[in-house]
């Protein structure tokens, strides 16, 4: 990802299309995440590999959003 890429990712035109990223490095993902979730007026949704990287997503996004925005963490028995 470039910068200007990582700080305004590429979002859906519409409610009904979808937007797929490649992982960026270290704690970049949880960045371009939480830069989509400010300019986008929907809810944005991250699927992560498995528990570990979930949390390790959830405690970088908490750090970029800080009180501004809510980070919920599904568990996966709960999408399963």
């Amino acid at each position: 990802m470039t910068e200007s890429l990582l700080l305004h990712p590429p979002l859906p035109r519409d409610a009904k299309r979808r937007s797929y990223w490649n992982a960026a490095h270290g704690s970049a993902t949880a960045l371009a995440i939480a830069e989509a979730a400010r300019e986008h007026t929907g809810i944005v949704v991250a699927v992560t590999r498995d528990t570990h990287a979930a949390h390790a997503l959830e405690s970088d996004l908490r750090v970029f959003v800080g009180n501004t925005l809510d980070v919920l963490h599904f568990p996966d028995w709960e999408t399963l």
